[in-house]
Order: structure tokens, then sequence, then C-alpha cells
């Protein structure tokens, strides 16, 4: 049970929100601490279904399309449901509490507590599949839950909040188990972060800093920036038609999304035909120039009113006329560098391309591009040489590989891969965060081991020396 809630003086006589919020939820949670796993996992059920539940699902996709402006209704509805059988396929059977793991011989027996009270940021990007997610892992773990939106997508975490109180009611469990900050700000973010006993941090790198910054123990997720190598070896038609869906899911919101392609000088012409086919449109100099100035104004910075928007709608900020069924604006690029942000993340239906000539070529580009923009976080590659494939995975710095799939549909869990269903992607050291995992429930417990004694193991000198000891 973490600290008694003491609010900083100014939050609290502003308003008692977040100190309110954090007395319920560790109220509602001490009631959960000992509850048995079946009774457990019928919160849990009844969380996944209410979420899941057509009118429910269809509902939350819409507000959160209209309150953002991203994305593509069908596009969250179908994330959202995917979500959530996913990670109840993740828990099915899992234990959360008591003696999780022994080794007899080792005297080893290691058991499962929650940590208490939780908080997550989560995105305006989908954010109603964000809650849910977490919400079913920390219900998992015996532990509660507490949301601070983006303030673009505060309605539709509220409604997702609401959906899912009305189901812990109807299982006899506390509501105040799932919370939400109901008017979001730097000041709340800031004072709630600094109470919890767990922050898991999603959103824009300086929302994750500031998670890592506060004092308390912190999950983030990194920067992306999916790199994407195509050889000569591979089906084009398959490579193109997967790197078209992850990339135009949702307008390519997903930090997983397909950002960068390098691609084959010898199958560069006809690779680009396919993915043309597939709705993909090639600008060219001029029409890449009007797409760079509207993306980047300042030369750098990512400009917001195109992230999660339609290909026609920056086609006609660009002054571009693109055919309707466009699905992803292609930027074909010649150079790269950490002052051209066309090789970095971009939220949004672009993609740039590059061709290579030789492999080694390709992991130096891939390296290159991956350590500007979104170090640690992810790659993919479209072969059918298991050589380059381990190559790449032993030489970049990224914490997943995609090896013949979509980035942007894989990463956070398929039901063709084994990848743990999660909503947070950390990245390692390398981007800036503590695991290389998935976040998932088996990062929302504290572990306390007993030890017993056992026979006696005390190696010789002469075991590890012996080249030394003559």
């Amino acid at each position: 049970m973490g600290p008694i809630y003491q609010p900083d003086t100014d939050v609290s006589q502003a308003d008692g929100t977040v100190a309110s919020l954090l007395t319920k939820a560790r109220h509602a949670q001490a009631q959960v601490e000992c509850w048995s796993q079946g009774r457990i996992d019928e919160a849990v059920a009844a969380l996944g279904w209410h979420a899941y539940r057509d009118e429910n699902a269809l509902e939350l996709s819409q507000i959160a399309v209209k309150e953002t402006g991203m994305g593509i209704v069908g596009d969250h509805f179908t994330r959202h449901r995917k979500r959530i059988l996913g990670v109840l396929r993740d828990l099915d059977g899992i234990n959360t509490m008591g003696v999780i793991y022994e080794d007899v011989d080792c005297g080893i027996q290691k058991i499962a507590k929650p940590v208490g009270v939780i908080g997550a940021v989560t995105p305006a990007t989908g954010p109603t599949a964000a809650v849910i997610t977490l919400a079913l892992s920390a219900v998992k773990t015996r532990n509660a839950a507490i949301f601070c939106p983006n303030p673009k997508a505060k309605l539709a975490v509220q409604e997702t909040v609401r959906i899912l109180q009305r189901a812990l009611k109807t299982v006899g469990a506390p509501q105040d188990l799932i919370q939400t900050i109901a008017e979001p700000t730097r000041e709340r973010l800031l004072d709630f972060m600094c109470h919890v006993d767990l922050i898991i941090a999603s959103g824009g790198k300086g929302t994750v800093q500031r998670a890592y910054t506060s004092g308390t123990p912190a999950y983030g997720a990194g920067v992306g920036n999916a790199v994407v190598i195509v050889d000569e070896t591979a089906d084009l038609h398959d490579s193109a038609a997967k790197i078209m869906a992850g990339k135009s899911f949702d307008y390519g919101t997903s930090c997983s999304a397909e950002s960068c392609l390098i691609v084959a000088d010898s199958i560069w012409e006809t690779f680009l035909q396919v993915l043309r086919r597939l709705g993909a449109y090639l600008c060219d100099d001029i029409e890449a120039t009007k797409v760079r100035a509207i993306s980047w104004p300042d030369g750098r910075t990512l400009n917001r009113n195109i992230v999660g928007r339609s290909p026609k709608e920056i086609g006609y900020l660009a002054g571009i006329e693109l055919p309707e069924q466009t699905r992803a604006i292609v930027l074909p690029c010649d150079r790269y560098g950490a002052d051209d942000p066309v090789g970095g993340e971009k939220l949004s239906p672009l993609l740039s391309v590059w061709k290579y000539q030789s492999f080694d070529e390709a992991l130096n580009l891939a390296a290159q591009l991956t350590s500007f923009s979104g170090p640690g976080h992810s790659c993919g590659i479209y072969s059918s040489k298991q050589h380059r494939v381990d190559r790449l995975a032993n030489e970049l710095k990224v914490s997943r590989v995609m090896v013949n799939q979509s980035t942007g549909l894989g990463n956070t869990g398929s039901f063709d891969n084994g990848m743990p269903f999660t909503m947070i992607l950390s990245c390692g050291t390398w981007g800036g965060s503590t695991t290389t995992e998935n976040i998932t429930w088996k990062h929302l417990l504290n572990y306390t081991w007993v030890s017993r004694t056992i026979q006696r193991k005390e190696p010789k000198p002469e075991d590890y020396f012996s080249k030394y000891l003559g």
C-alpha cells in the first residue's frame, strides 16, 4: 500500500479532484486485495465484456474520432475489440496472487502482490483501447487505476471509464478501482504522478520524461519510427499489402505504423508499382516538397494538424489533388540525417522510402534512421534469407524485429505472432526506458521472494581458477 495522499497546497486549494480520486482508489484497492483469483477473474471478464459489446465499442470509437479529429471509426472499433480479446487471451489462466513460482531445489518461492494505485497517462491516439488494455491488467493484478487522459481525448476516456465502472458494479466490485481525471491539466498531471504507486505513461516524449523524473517508479512508451527493409527475395505483393495495411490503419496514428521503407534497388520500380496498385500515392519532387512544407513547417517539428488525418486532407493542405482511393502518401528520399525530419516518426499516412544497393548499406541506413528517431523501438524486414534477419536483429539497437509481418499491426500483439498484447512499447536504455518489453500484467506486481536453506553448494577455487592456480 502506498503512502497516505498529501496533496500539494496549490492543487488542493484549487479543487480536491486529485486528492479525492487517490483516496477513493486506495480504499477500493484495499477491498479487493484479498479477493480470490476466481472472484478477480470474474471482474476482469465483466470489464472485457462490457467494453467489447458492439454498441459500447462503437459508441466509444465514434466519440474518440469525433473528439480528437484523428483516425477512422472502423479502425478504432477494430483495435478496441482486438486489444480486449488479446489481453484476455494473455491473462487467461494466469495466477496473479500467492505463490506463483517455486524452485524446491533452490528453496525459493515467489509471491505476487499488487503495487497499489497505478497512474496511467493515456494518449489522444487510440484512447479507449489504451484505457481498457491497462484496466484489464490492473484489475487482474488487484490494483486500482486512475487515468490521466490527453486533454484532446478526455471525453472518450471518461465514457470508457463510465462503462468499466458499470461493469465492476455488476459483479460487486468497487467502482472506484477504475477512475479518471475529468479535467486534466499540467499541474494535476504532475501532482498525480507524485502520489500514485506506479506510473504507466504513453503519449508525447515530454509526458514520458515527466513520468520518469517524477520520483515515482514508471514504465514509459518510447518514440516510434518503424524502419522496414524489403529485400529482393521478399514476396513483393505480400510485403506491400502488409506494409500498406499497417501504414493506413487508423491513418497511421500508431507509433508502430510503418514509417520508413528501405527497398533493394533491383526491385525498386516493381515494388513501387505494387504499392501504387494498393493505394499508395508516389509524390514527385515538387509534390514531395509541398508535403514536407505542411508536415514540418519549421523544418524540424511535425505539424500536429496532420496527425491521424486522411491522405486526402493532407493532400488538400499541401495543394495536391489525390485519388479518392489513396491510402498512403509516399515520399521518395535520396538523403538522410538527424536534421531531416522525413526520416522520423510521422503518426500519419506518410511513408518515406529509400533504395539500397547492398544489404550492408540497408543495415547502416536502418541503424542511422532508428538512432535519429525511435531509438530502441522497432524495425521490420521482408526477406527469405534467415542470415539477413539474424544480422538485423543482432546489429540494430531496437527492442522488436517483425519478420515478414506488419510492424503497425504486430508490435503491440497479434493473433498470428507471440508478442504480448499491450498499448505501451518500452524501448530499453536505447530509448530511455527501463525495459525492452511490451508492458503487461506482469509489470503491475510486486514480488516477495521467500528463501529457505538448502544443502550447501559451495564451489572450490580450482573450479574456476585452475589455469591460474597451476
